[in-house]
């Protein structure tokens, strides 16, 4: 009886990565949300602890999405 012998898989292809994990998707801000930071942009380019939450709290946002977003517009 004859044994055929196959090659073996290389270790990359055996060995399973860790699954990634799932990034948290972007704010979808409306189109008013989108307008007033534009607008409080125009003429304040930092803002303040106190400016961030009042501006997200007049938005419906909270103070993190105001803060990071506020320069990505």
């Amino acid at each position: 009886m004859r044994v055929q012998k196959f090659p073996q898989k290389p270790l990359y292809l055996v060995v399973r990565a860790q699954p990634k994990k799932k990034r948290k998707s972007r704010t979808a801000f409306t189109n008013h949300q989108i307008f007033e930071l534009e607008k409080r942009f125009l003429y304040q380019k930092y803002l303040s602890p106190a400016d961030r939450d009042e501006i997200a709290a007049a938005l419906g946002l909270s103070n993190a999405q105001v803060r990071k977003d506020h320069f990505r517009i």
